[in-house]
């Protein structure tokens, strides 16, 4: 189970740095990635890794999801440190409203 934190409602999946350990396909598999672009939810698990936190986005076509990991916001910006990777999502519209 996890709780939704925040939906964000325009963002970019703007780096991402993955772990020298990973597989090339594994590599692959985040770093198409970047540059994705849509509604980003952040979320915070409850269960599972308590503390930890992940971010789903998708434009409606398709979607990603990161790890759980730990969460480090700086201004427009939003980081997820995983165990394999580090994903950095800018702001671009924060919601509806703004």
């Amino acid at each position: 189970m996890s709780k939704l934190i925040k939906d964000y409602f325009w963002t970019k999946l703007s780096d991402i740095k993955v772990s020298e350990n990973l597989t090339q396909d594994q590599k692959y598999t985040r770093l198409q990635y970047l540059g994705f672009v849509g509604n980003m939810k952040l979320y915070e698990s409850v269960n599972k890794h308590p503390g930890k936190f992940f971010a789903y986005i998708d434009n409606g076509m398709k979607y990603y999801r990161t790890s759980c990991g730990e969460l480090v916001k700086n201004g427009n910006s939003i980081t997820v440190i995983t165990d394999h990777a580090k994903y950095t999502f800018d702001i671009i519209y924060p919601d509806y409203y703004d």
